[in-house]
């Protein structure tokens, strides 16, 4: 916040300035002291001494009671010191003696919203804007504001005038563009990045999100040149201004998304090397070394976020404040300890694996602390005592551990990955049922038979994953697939985007097994009554490859870090096989290799 606003808060002679020493109490001092007194305060702000500043507003203002602008300062001073009633003070006085500085109410904005006072803040930000209407600041928290309390039409209201007013402005174009991307105004945000382009073309933020963005809207084409725009911008920042951390971590996220790991990496080294208490560089990092096949660097660095940081949500969520942290090895020898998961479904199903690794180092006792639609399904593993749902019931434990943790915990390397599978199975009565149902399903439909190779399909993930729009696709792209007559094709896909219901209605060849789904159990009985799984990189590919079922799971170009770099095959997995893009978002490739895969297998079961 501070850099933020120092932007406007400069040392010229502001128009209040000038009025308040036409307004001066009638006592002798200096002539313009107050005013020198206040612009040194504004050179302390500037160097981040606060101290300073507050003692040089306080004495510009024992000099002229009646100079709003230091009272103002004053109150952001207060505000970064984190005396907020005495900064409310503050800035209260300075409106009064003057209602028509747009900085003052801004800065009044930025208070109220700290104290969770929502409606004064937007009130305060309001009023900055009717003041001066090109104030990009007020406009991008204002937006923020709104978002947060999902007003979504009252945001893009705003964001539309923000822009208008705004219009030469790169940054505001490229804010919004940002908040237009957040609401899934795709086009919008598209229109923004382009503008901030052209006012500004070397830009590598406004590049990579132009590139972003022109994938999610279908043109991966035309992304590959921003992509390149936006590493060579933020190289030629760097080569200005070495010492910028966040440059580093910037073009390291960038070339992450290339594949370049190798690069990334080090352009994570060159941040932390910089500003070491930065966690997002060292989650990077971590990331470019565990798709290196880097382990032990990236285990350690994977987790640093969650343990030492705190930066998870989830994470936190699910702590038991009372348990101790397992930390190593031996100190579970004979203990019991709560696992729990802190990431989403996939990640749970995929390191459950280590609640035998934990058995088989001396733990008497593993209890599980999972999501709600795992829990009948956890239940059936034979290393876990006790399946939990958010803490409830726990008995007394010696230890915790997230789940996401014990890779690192248990010195996991490629070639000591626990991969025996099956380690997660299907109730047998379950899979009972399932037959039986599967045989109706089969007896009912023209379009498929009794006998035939029965295939599950997954085409998209949970649609509020960050990286979602990369990892899934539209039904609409298994068209080539489903024309198929040699196999059934039954959909696995629980949460169906509207386009996808519509294709799925129209497409007779796949049956939709989903509105039987009540958690993840149900569909681990249908799986085992499949013979293979294609599948997104979702929860259901990490289910098929822990129960030992043939999956193919096909891979966005930048894919996530668990499936390495440049492999068909995992070592997590034995069942799996890889299907890649090639170029970003090439989707139709990826079919044509799954079709030819298809007409091989098809051939070798015969």
């Amino acid at each position: 916040m501070l850099n933020k606003v120092l932007k406007f808060l400069n040392s010229k002679l502001s128009i209040s300035d000038k009025q308040a020493s036409l307004s001066k109490p009638a006592i002798a001092v200096p002539v313009n002291e107050d005013i020198r007194l206040k612009r040194e305060g504004d050179t302390f702000l500037h160097q981040g001494n606060l101290i300073a500043a507050e003692t040089a507003y306080r004495q510009a203002i024992l000099l002229n009671p009646l100079f709003a602008k230091a009272h103002s300062n004053l109150g952001f001073v207060l505000r970064e010191m984190g005396r907020l009633p005495d900064a409310a003070k503050s800035l209260r006085q300075a409106r009064e003696l003057d209602s028509s500085d747009a900085d003052t109410q801004y800065i009044s904005g930025t208070l109220a919203l700290t104290m969770g006072h929502l409606t004064e803040a937007e009130t305060h930000f309001r009023q900055a804007l009717a003041i001066a209407s090109d104030f990009a600041f007020a406009y991008h928290d204002l937006v923020r504001l709104l978002l947060q309390q999902d007003r979504n039409e009252d945001a893009l209201q705003v964001m539309a005038n923000a822009v208008n007013q705004n219009a030469d402005d790169a940054n505001m174009q490229f804010m919004m563009g940002e908040r237009y991307q957040e609401l899934q105004r795709f086009a919008l945000a598209h229109t923004c990045y382009l503008n901030a382009l052209k006012i500004k073309p070397s830009y590598p933020e406004a590049s990579a999100s132009l590139a972003t963005v022109l994938i999610k809207l279908g043109q991966a084409e035309q992304a590959y040149p921003y992509f390149t725009q936006a590493i060579d911008g933020y190289k030629e920042q760097l080569l200005l201004s070495s010492n910028d951390a966040t440059g580093h971590f910037n073009l390291g996220s960038v070339l992450l998304t290339q594949n370049r790991c190798a690069e990334a990496k080090t352009s994570f080294d060159h941040a932390l090397r910089i500003t070491p208490h930065f966690p997002e560089a060292r989650l990077g990092r971590s990331l470019a070394n565990l798709a290196m096949g880097n382990f032990e660097e990236g285990w350690a660095e994977y987790n640093y976020n969650k343990q030492e940081e705190k930066t998870t949500t989830a994470d936190n969520a699910l702590q038991k404040p009372s348990l101790s942290q397992w930390k190593t090895r031996d100190d579970i020898i004979g203990k019991s300890i709560v696992l729990y998961a802190d990431q989403g479904l996939g990640d749970t199903m995929q390191f459950v694996r280590y609640a035998e690794c934990i058995r088989a180092v001396g733990a008497v006792a593993v209890y599980l602390d999972v999501q709600p639609q795992l829990k009948l399904l956890m239940e059936t593993i034979p290393a876990i005592d006790r399946v939990l749902v958010k803490g409830a019931n726990l008995e007394s434990c010696d230890f915790q551990c997230s789940l996401s943790r014990l890779p690192h915990l248990l010195g996991t390397r490629i070639d000591t990955i626990p991969n025996t599978v099956p380690y997660i199975q299907a109730t047998p009565e379950r899979v009972t049922l399932w037959k039986e149902k599967l045989h109706l399903y089969e007896s009912a439909s023209p379009q498929h038979s009794v006998g035939k190779k029965r295939v599950g399909v997954v085409w998209s993930g949970n649609r509020f994953f960050k990286n979602d729009f990369n990892r899934s696709l539209p039904l609409s792209n298994f068209n080539i697939l489903l024309q198929r007559t040699d196999v059934n094709f039954y959909s696995l896909q629980k949460d169906l985007r509207e386009n996808d219901a519509i294709v799925l209605t129209r497409q007779p060849g796949i049956i939709d097994l989903t509105n039987d789904f009540t958690d993840m159990s149900e569909t681990a009985a249908t799986i085992a009554n499949l013979d293979l799984i294609i599948s997104v990189d979702t929860a259901i590919a990490h289910l098929a490859g822990a129960m030992g079922k043939p999956v193919w799971i096909m891979l966005p170009f930048a894919s996530d870090f668990r499936w390495l770099l440049n492999r068909n095959d995992s070592p997590w997995y034995p069942t799996a096989r890889l299907f890649r893009q090639q170029k970003i978002g090439d989707w139709k490739t990826v079919m044509q290799d799954i079709q030819a895969a298809l007409d091989e297998w098809i051939l070798g079961s015969d």
